[in-house]
């Protein structure tokens, strides 16, 4: 049997209350009938095609189709609220009655597992409601997981019990002088070095989270939070910050630069964006007159339209399609893309970005590549960004070398 080689697209958001409405993954290989996974394929064979073909998610969402070594493309419903559910995922019965209650529980899920290593990885962008509810949803996935055979993280009971305190800070009590920092190392994506190396030829499907590190100094403090979990630590902080939607407080420094709370430096990414692409494929040209009016603009009309944007990203979906040349000439990394641009390797390995490293893949038999928190599609100039802050770095890369 085929090792599983399963990989998270993304989670996608629909409906006024932006409540989960399913999760795709792309695989390769035999599904083990005995894991998790092969679970949610069966799940998921219910209501799209999955046989290696493309599937449309939503109208709003790039379609999404098979890569080069034709796996197959997999999306779960969290939100419909009547899955026929088999006895081995009660989890997801307490999962999706959560999400469609009152205030809801679960913004984020994601489930990453690798045919290097099993992973079970639950990121939540924040949490609404009973936190001590939440965290015992989270010990029952845990336990799901170690039952069904995945792997799962050494979570510390105790370290989530601070995360779930911590959602309950209030964002102005966060040190912003790191936060202010970020755009100066990175533009925000912190390389967490020895901890992402990986070896190309190792295993397809590289996962790598990024953070801030250093804007988790003070809430770390705070919350006596342990350094080892770095996402748990991601994710208190994205929690504490995008559950407090008043900035004013925040809303410029000294040079009248917008000052953002947020987990990662959303600052740059949410500047070049009108609200208007929430949710929305909008082509580069009125993302290019809208952007530079509003970074012509005071620091009191730059706050009120990041204000309106994050207004956005809770109502409409996460998905956004822009110019991504004029992204990157404003980010830093124009040139270098130009460079890469040029080259016919898939097996590029780049250290050097200005933000993060980058990975040429094939997908749905174009030239593309990903970065952290960006994804974005070399010949269409076409970009998928995730609003709130937390993406892992995934692509299929060859060895070098290979063919």
């Amino acid at each position: 049997m085929q090792p599983l080689r399963l990989s998270p697209i993304d989670l996608f958001f629909s409906g006024p209350d932006s409540r989960p409405s399913n999760m795709a993954f792309w695989f390769e290989g035999r599904l083990d009938p005995r894991t998790l996974a092969a679970s949610l394929a069966e799940l998921a064979e219910i209501y799209v095609p999955i046989k290696g073909k493309l599937v449309e998610l939503d109208p709003t969402v790039l379609a999404l189709g098979a890569f080069e070594r034709a796996p197959t493309l997999l999306t779960v419903d969290l939100g419909a609220g009547s899955l026929p559910l088999d006895d081995d995922l009660s989890l997801l019965q307490h999962l999706v009655p959560a999400s469609n209650a009152p205030g809801g529980a679960l913004i984020g899920l994601k489930l990453v597992l690798t045919d290097a290593h099993s992973l079970l990885l639950i990121s939540f962008s924040h949490v609404l409601g009973d936190a001590a509810a939440f965290f015992d949803l989270l010990m029952d996935w845990v336990a799901l997981a170690a039952h069904r055979r995945v792997e799962a993280p050494s979570f510390d009971r105790e370290v989530f019990r601070h995360i779930f305190e911590a959602m309950k800070f209030d964002p102005r009590k966060l040190d912003l002088t790191s936060l202010r920092g970020l755009a100066k190392r990175n533009h925000g994506f912190i390389d967490e070095g020895p901890a992402t190396a990986v070896n190309p030829a190792s295993f397809v499907g590289i996962e790598r989270t990024v953070y801030p590190r250093d804007a988790l100094s003070s809430l770390r403090q705070e919350a006596a939070m342990d350094a080892d979990h770095p996402a748990t630590l991601f994710s208190a902080l994205a929690g504490a910050a995008w559950r407090q939607k008043a900035l004013d407080n925040h809303a410029a420094d000294r040079s009248g630069e917008t000052v953002l709370v947020c987990p990662v430096d959303l600052r740059r990414v949410l500047l070049e964006l009108p609200p208007k692409f929430f949710g929305n494929a909008i082509k580069g040209v009125a993302c290019t007159q809208r952007t530079e009016a509003v970074l012509a603009g005071s620091a009191q009309t730059r706050a009120a339209w990041i204000r309106e944007s994050i207004g956005s990203v809770t109502r409409d979906n996460l998905n956004l399609d822009f110019h991504l040349l004029d992204f990157l000439r404003k980010t830093g990394g124009y040139r270098k893309v130009q460079r890469l641009r040029a080259s016919r390797s898939d097996s590029i390995l780049v250290s050097d970005m200005s933000f993060a490293p980058l990975r040429f893949v094939r997908f749905e038999g174009k030239r593309c590549f990903k970065v952290s928190l960006l994804s974005f599609y070399a010949n269409t100039t076409a970009i998928l960004e995730h609003p709130l802050g937390y993406e892992l770095v995934r692509a299929q890369v060859k060895p070098p070398g290979g063919s």
